[in-house]
């Protein structure tokens, strides 16, 4: 999970203050409010330990498929098991991560088969992945954060419904980018590959 954490929270971070700049709208981009200063510092994190697509291309070329075998889908596996949730509240949100978890799994399937015939393809997508793999690692941190909200709501309802709130937010708005990545990688590289520099 490293090139993951890595590029995934380095690219929202740039994703975030770009937003909060904008927010302040021309007050953004001057020193007064602070937040040019925050999206300077970001700026650098998804260059520095490795940019992030050197990570992407470390993830899909050399942590899916090493000695250990099929890592990916015994993390898939751990991820349903432990969604599998009692409280009816709940299971709303792991019905909707079962469907991203089913996505990421053809997606992880469909890496591994062009990593054996069209390395162009693996690498064209692999940006893509780490994203699908990323939104879908982050939502089932949400189901455990949920279980706990549900269960102790009643101790402090204000606390809570933030909690549950933002997870919908998530689920929403935000995983449903691990569909377009994994719609974006598949169409290959060819696209890409045919372009002429010269």
């Amino acid at each position: 999970m490293t090139p993951v954490v890595k590029s995934l929270f380095t690219d929202l971070a740039m994703e975030i203050t770009s937003d909060a700049m904008q927010i302040h709208g021309g007050y953004g981009y001057t020193k007064d409010q602070g937040i040019e200063q925050l999206y300077r510092d970001n700026r650098i994190t998804p260059i520095y330990e490795g940019t992030n697509s050197v990570q992407a291309a470390d993830l899909v070329f050399r942590k899916l498929s090493n000695k250990n075998g099929d890592v990916i889908n015994k993390f898939l596996a751990m991820i349903k098991s432990e969604c599998e949730s009692k409280n009816e509240k709940v299971k709303i949100f792991s019905k909707e991560l079962n469907y991203y978890l089913d996505i990421l799994s053809k997606f992880s399937d469909w890496i591994n088969d062009k990593n054996k015939i069209e390395k162009d393809d693996v690498s064209a997508a692999a940006n893509d992945y780490l994203k699908s793999l990323g939104y879908v690692s982050i939502a089932y941190a949400w189901i455990k954060i949920l279980e706990v909200s549900f269960n102790d709501f009643d101790k402090n309802k204000e606390f809570y419904s933030d909690k549950i709130n933002t997870a919908k937010f998530y689920f929403d708005k935000v995983l449903p980018r691990a569909e377009y990545h994994f719609k974006s990688a598949i169409s290959g590289s060819s696209n890409i590959m045919n372009f002429k520099f010269n």
